[in-house]
């Protein structure tokens, strides 16, 4: 039985290369096939442009709510939002022998529509005052507990990969 990458864990990665996308001025190609190569360690292979697509709808989000220099707080506190919450009202388990977050499916859930969705929802959400964005300090290389994203947080994108799409 295959196992597909859950949706948070998608849309968390989408998080992730929009704001590499932003912070470190590399290509959505090049960061979705380094996501892509991490993921599909543990989970079915995803088509890299659902990643660069899922990034892509983010930051136009953020564009058109003309947020400007604050679209990078808003990614990362989407990202930290990811990792740490269900949704604003249950704290995401990733840790203790019950623990099912990181688990896979048996098809894949994740989609751009759902993607689009969760952002949106987090934007709104934050707006009005029922989620904060990342505390200060806050890095997804520091503070994430997922060990394969970790990784791929760090790593940088070699020149190599720029143009072998």
């Amino acid at each position: 039985m295959s196992s597909y990458c859950p949706d948070w864990i998608f849309n968390l990665s989408s998080g992730m290369i929009a704001t590499e996308f932003i912070a470190k001025n590399t290509t959505l190609p090049a960061l979705s096939h380094k996501y892509v190569d991490a993921i599909s360690k543990e989970y079915e292979k995803i088509d890299p442009e659902l990643f660069q697509e899922a990034a892509e709808q983010y930051i136009l989000m953020l564009n058109e709510l003309e947020v400007g220099e604050a679209s990078l707080s808003y990614l990362t506190g989407f990202c930290c939002y990811k990792i740490n919450f269900v949704n604003p009202k249950t704290k995401r388990n990733l840790t203790g022998l019950f623990s099912k977050e990181l688990k896979g499916t048996a098809s894949p859930e994740y989609n751009i529509n759902n993607a689009k969705k969760a952002f949106k929802a987090y934007i709104f959400a934050m707006r009005s005052g029922q989620m904060e964005l990342a505390p200060p300090g806050w890095t997804i290389e520091k503070n994430i507990e997922i060990e394969l994203l970790k990784d791929v947080a760090a790593q940088d994108v070699g020149i190599e990969s720029l143009f072998n799409q």
